[in-house]
């Protein structure tokens, strides 16, 4: 794992080289290494060194995690829920005591002496919040709802679903939604509410676009019908399919040539647009091909 210069200390962001410390209000805020040196407090909690129980104003026990924590294997990483009884208001940035109401329900207590390593192993809480690993939540005395951040609304979680990962997922759930709507092959030219001209309503109801109109979209609205040439390559035209009436055309291939020296790949797509037959076949010389977009 690469250097970070950071590391979550029970939910709070703190510089790598030492961690800070929030202890009561009448205690400074402490910096501490970030050395592990387990002791027991008077007050028989499990602090991660001796800096930390300090800034907390807790006299030494002993040295070495406290008897009745012992058994449950508790250490930094893994921290043991225990309650911590002490009451003290949060400090907010204004330097304000923030205290809840009398008759608020009691929140839970953060655990004392509880440093969490930088490992991001995403994972959401019982209280829909996500933290950035198991340590993080055990430290605010939660218990797991499911791996992987919480899929809640902005200011459920803390990281915001609007980053890349969540829009990734997004779209891969479009595209798996997309391959799951069949539509049948008829033309049937109708033009969407975000300027797109679909083929036919069925293809414009798959991408969840309301009908703005029957028919092709207007003017620059409008999307083109790809050419395809004599070697297989295709490109867009010039030409845009407001030629083209609200027609529904079969998808077979029986190129003929039009009046107007352009091959069209079916005698329904060229009358469609209005153009006489020439004859049978693709037009010879270089000439423009108008193809179905399908």
């Amino acid at each position: 794992m690469g250097k970070n210069p950071f590391l979550f200390l029970a939910g709070v962001l703190v510089c790598s080289f030492s961690v800070a410390v929030f202890a009561s209000p009448e205690t400074k805020v402490c910096s501490c290494p970030r050395n592990l040196e387990l002791n027991c407090g008077g007050d028989h909690v499990t602090y991660a060194n001796h800096c930390i129980r300090e800034c907390h104003g807790v006299g030494l026990l002993h040295d070495g995690p406290c008897a009745d924590q012992e058994d449950q294997g508790s250490s930094v990483n893994e921290p043991s829920e225990v309650a911590d009884t002490t009451e003290q208001p949060s400090i907010t940035p204004s330097g304000e005591e923030d205290r809840p109401p009398k008759d608020a329900p009691k929140e839970r207590k953060r655990l004392r002496g509880c440093a969490c390593t930088r490992e991001l192993r995403l994972n959401c809480g019982v209280d829909g919040v996500t933290y950035s690993n198991h340590c993080v939540r055990k430290c605010e005395r939660v218990k797991l709802l499911h791996e992987g951040p919480c899929r809640g609304g902005p200011g459920r979680t803390l990281f915001s679903q609007q980053d890349d990962e969540s829009e990734n997922d997004a779209l891969e759930e479009e595209e798996q939604r997309l391959q799951s709507c069949p539509c049948p092959l008829n033309l049937m030219l109708n033009c969407g509410v975000d300027g797109v001209t679909y083929d036919n309503h069925c293809l414009r109801r798959c991408r969840r676009v309301e009908l703005k109109h029957e028919g092709p979209c207007e003017a620059d609205e409008q999307k083109q019908l790809p050419v395809q040439h004599g070697d297989n390559e295709i490109d867009v035209p010039e030409r845009r399919i407001e030629d083209l009436k609200d027609c529904a055309c079969p998808l077979i291939l029986t190129p003929n040539c039009g009046t107007d020296r352009k091959t069209y790949p079916n005698n329904c797509v060229r009358e469609c647009a209005g153009v006489k037959l020439l004859h049978e076949g693709p037009c010879e010389g270089d000439t423009e091909e108008i193809w179905d977009d399908q």
